[in-house]
């Protein structure tokens, strides 16, 4: 999917961020309607929206 978007365009946007954190992140923060610091804090806290990101909580956290 990221070749179709990227294709043509300048490299442009966050470094380190994939095209489908973005569209996760997106996602949630329009469905839930909120501002950034909420979805920095969901996206750095909540278990169920790392492991689609990708990322995974050591084992303190659970």
């Amino acid at each position: 999917m990221e070749p179709i978007i990227k294709k043509d365009k300048k490299q442009t946007g966050r470094e380190g961020m994939t095209i489908w954190e973005l569209i996760v992140l997106s996602v949630i923060r329009l469905t839930l309607n909120t501002n950034y610091d909420r979805l920095l804090w969901i996206a750095n806290s909540d278990k169920y929206v790392r492991q689609p990101l990708g990322y995974e909580f050591d084992k303190m956290s659970k």
